[in-house]
């Protein structure tokens, strides 16, 4: 990300960034870093975005230099996915809880619910 800053000229004061798509927390943080280094604050860090929730990426969130983690919690979900292939197994039919909407199709969809507590 250091050399990406200095090769597109990126700066608080210059050339804008708008935002940086992490695959990752911790790649959103070596990201953070390396504009804190560069100048950025806060203030005027662009879009952060993340994955996994870490620690350091929610200290991050609550400092305003990262602006959002995708949670993903895998023990509820390969728990729901084997209910789902159960119940698909036995009755023929797939368990779901919502339908999701595009352009062209209503999609059944199970959504889990997760609650993340910060301290």
């Amino acid at each position: 990300m250091a050399q990406l800053i200095s090769n597109n000229s990126y700066s608080p004061k210059g050339k804008k960034l708008d935002a940086v798509l992490c695959s990752n927390d911790s790649t959103a943080v070596g990201v953070t870093e390396a504009l804190k280094e560069a100048g950025y604050t806060a203030v005027n860090f662009p879009l952060i975005t993340g994955q996994d929730c870490d620690i350091s990426s929610i200290k991050n969130i609550r400092e305003g230099t990262q602006s959002m983690s995708v949670f993903r919690e895998v023990k509820t979900m390969s728990s729901k996915t084997m209910e789902i292939i159960n119940t698909y197994l036995l009755f023929g039919k797939l368990p779901y809880n919502a339908v999701t909407r595009n352009s062209e199709n209503s999609i059944p969809t199970y959504l889990c619910e997760y609650r993340l507590l910060l301290n």
